[in-house]
Protein backbone atom coordinates (compact mmCIF):
# COMPACT_ATOMS: atom_id res chain seq x y z
CA UNK A 1 0.00 0.00 0.00
CA UNK A 2 1.35 3.85 -0.78
CA UNK A 3 0.97 6.61 1.19
CA UNK A 4 1.07 9.94 -0.43
CA UNK A 5 0.74 13.78 1.56
CA UNK A 6 -1.40 16.28 -0.66
CA UNK A 7 -2.73 20.18 0.12
CA UNK A 8 -6.15 20.81 0.02
CA UNK A 9 -7.27 24.00 0.65
CA UNK A 10 -9.25 24.92 4.19
CA UNK A 11 -12.95 25.01 2.45
CA UNK A 12 -11.95 21.33 0.81
CA UNK A 13 -10.61 20.33 4.29
CA UNK A 14 -13.43 21.50 6.28
CA UNK A 15 -16.08 19.49 3.61
CA UNK A 16 -14.12 16.17 3.46
CA UNK A 17 -13.88 16.18 7.80
CA UNK A 18 -17.71 17.19 7.95
CA UNK A 19 -18.55 14.21 5.06
CA UNK A 20 -16.46 11.71 6.85
CA UNK A 21 -18.28 12.75 10.57
CA UNK A 22 -21.47 12.28 8.89
CA UNK A 23 -20.11 8.31 7.79
CA UNK A 24 -18.23 7.39 10.88
CA UNK A 25 -15.09 7.10 9.07
CA UNK A 26 -11.86 8.89 8.94
CA UNK A 27 -11.15 11.53 6.24
CA UNK A 28 -8.04 9.11 4.79
CA UNK A 29 -10.75 6.17 4.17
CA UNK A 30 -13.18 8.89 2.79
CA UNK A 31 -10.39 9.68 0.23
CA UNK A 32 -9.38 6.43 -0.38
CA UNK A 33 -12.78 5.15 -1.07
CA UNK A 34 -13.14 7.93 -3.87
CA UNK A 35 -9.81 7.51 -5.35
CA UNK A 36 -10.81 3.44 -5.50
CA UNK A 37 -14.05 4.09 -6.68
CA UNK A 38 -12.72 6.64 -9.48
CA UNK A 39 -10.07 4.00 -10.39
CA UNK A 40 -12.97 1.32 -11.28
CA UNK A 41 -14.73 3.71 -13.50
CA UNK A 42 -11.62 5.36 -15.11
CA UNK A 43 -10.52 1.19 -15.99
CA UNK A 44 -14.05 0.46 -17.04
CA UNK A 45 -14.15 3.43 -19.65
CA UNK A 46 -10.53 2.00 -20.75
CA UNK A 47 -11.74 -1.07 -21.28
CA UNK A 48 -14.68 0.04 -23.13
CA UNK A 49 -13.03 2.27 -25.40
CA UNK A 50 -10.27 -0.67 -26.30
CA UNK A 51 -12.99 -3.09 -26.87
CA UNK A 52 -14.78 -0.47 -29.59
CA UNK A 53 -11.28 -0.47 -31.14
CA UNK A 54 -11.03 -4.41 -31.10
CA UNK A 55 -14.26 -4.74 -33.06
CA UNK A 56 -13.87 -1.47 -35.44
CA UNK A 57 -10.53 -3.13 -36.31
CA UNK A 58 -12.69 -6.73 -36.72
CA UNK A 59 -15.40 -5.45 -38.39
CA UNK A 60 -12.77 -3.20 -41.49
CA UNK A 61 -10.95 -7.10 -41.39
CA UNK A 62 -14.42 -8.06 -42.27
CA UNK A 63 -14.57 -5.57 -45.18
CA UNK A 64 -11.25 -6.53 -46.81
CA UNK A 65 -9.89 -3.36 -45.24
CA UNK A 66 -6.19 -2.60 -45.00
CA UNK A 67 -5.04 -2.21 -40.95
CA UNK A 68 -2.39 -0.20 -40.07
CA UNK A 69 0.33 -2.41 -37.91
CA UNK A 70 -1.25 -0.66 -34.27
CA UNK A 71 -4.66 -2.52 -35.63
CA UNK A 72 -3.38 -5.37 -36.17
CA UNK A 73 -1.06 -5.46 -33.32
CA UNK A 74 -4.33 -4.37 -30.79
CA UNK A 75 -6.75 -7.22 -33.23
CA UNK A 76 -4.05 -10.04 -32.14
CA UNK A 77 -3.55 -8.68 -28.43
CA UNK A 78 -7.49 -9.07 -28.27
CA UNK A 79 -7.65 -12.62 -29.25
CA UNK A 80 -5.11 -13.51 -26.91
CA UNK A 81 -7.26 -12.24 -23.93
CA UNK A 82 -10.45 -13.81 -24.94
Amino acid sequence: MKAYTVQIDDTLAESLAAEAAERSTSVEALIASAAAERAFEFDAVLLEKHDAQVQAGLAAERNGQVLSGVDVDARLAARRTR
